[in-house]
């Protein structure tokens, strides 16, 4: 196991990120906001915006933490982006979003 995965996994430094991240999907699901209107940037209630935000810059501090400590080089930064993905994708799973069907008129990716 990666030095940095098993930091995180004992101290939580990724908890905050996490949380953020997860405040951001339960405010989508209060919206009503659909899997479609998220990926297009449709509908997307404001408070998002600032929510995404603290979600990245909560990212980039974890990703500093962990290189200020010689954890995390370039060399392990795309495992370390994928290991972030792979809880995302938990996350997502835990709070899903709606599946609408896009309007015809709006699917012009044929």
């Amino acid at each position: 196991m990666e030095i940095w995965k098993k930091y995180i996994e004992r101290t939580g430094a990724d908890k905050e990120f996490l949380q953020s991240y997860i405040e951001m999907r339960k405010t989508l699901q209060d919206f009503n906001v659909e899997e479609w209107q998220l990926e297009k940037g449709i509908r997307i209630p404001g408070a998002i915006y600032n929510m995404r935000a603290k979600t990245i810059s909560d990212m980039s501090n974890l990703q500093e933490q962990l290189k200020k400590y010689g954890l995390l080089s370039n060399d392990n930064l795309d495992e370390f982006k994928e290991y972030l993905l792979d809880k995302l994708k938990t996350i997502n799973d835990e709070y899903p979003l709606q599946k609408g069907k896009i309007p015809d008129f709006m699917d012009n990716e044929d």
